[in-house]
Formats: C-alpha cells, structure tokens, sequence
C-alpha cells in the first residue's frame, strides 16, 4: 500500500499536482518554512521512487520564488538506491546553475555515508 501526506500549499497557493503515492515505503512532504521550501522524504526510496522525486523537486522550485532556499530532508530515509543519489546530484548541480541554493539534510549511519560518497 502507498503512503503520502496531503500536499501542502506553498505560500498560500494550492499545490498544482498533488504529490504522486510512490513506491511501498516512501512517503513525502512539503512545506514551506522561514524562507525555504522544506521537503521531507522518509522510508525507503528507491530506483521506483526517482522520477517521482524529481518531479517532486521541479514542482518545488517552480512553485516557490527565486529568493527561497529548497531544503531536502532525507534524516528519515532508511535506504536510497544509487540511482536515486545521481539524479539528486544533477538536479542539485542544475538548481545551482541557476543561482538556487539547495540544502540537503542527510541520514545518519550507512544511508548517511552513501550521501557523502557521492558529494550530497
């Protein structure tokens, strides 16, 4: 059974797609918060869940304004595949071309160390 959380408005504005019901275990949110547009990924995320991710990741940006951060918050993922880490990696170094700030908030542990291996 797929789990998401209701799609939050990001500032006021109805989210235009709501988040799509990922594989088994992953589970998203998004909020926006002091300046920064706050996506929360918890459970495990893998090669299934990368282009709903990234979709995800787009929206965000798109929704959001030039001047806000974007913060991905994977403390509560218990697994990532290596396919779903490059994808973030690119979308982070294109967000970065355009002059948007993107801060990850990674695991501890094993998870954690994937993260690092690969320069998030």
């Amino acid at each position: 059974m797929s789990r998401h959380s209701d799609p939050q408005p990001l500032g006021g504005s109805p989210v235009k797609n709501p988040v799509p019901a990922w594989g088994e275990d992953a589970v998203i949110s998004r909020r926006r918060a002091e300046g920064a547009v706050v996506i929360t990924v918890a459970g495990e995320v893998d090669t299934l869940d990368a282009d709903g991710l990234v979709d995800c990741l787009r929206e965000s940006v798109t929704d959001s304004t030039s001047d806000d951060d974007l913060v991905v918050d994977f403390r509560e993922v218990s697994f990532v595949s290596i396919s779903v880490l490059g994808r973030l990696v690119a979308v982070r170094d294109r967000l970065a071309a355009q002059g948007r700030t993107v801060r990850m908030r990674t695991p501890a542990g094993r998870v954690g160390m994937y993260f690092s291996l690969v320069g998030l």
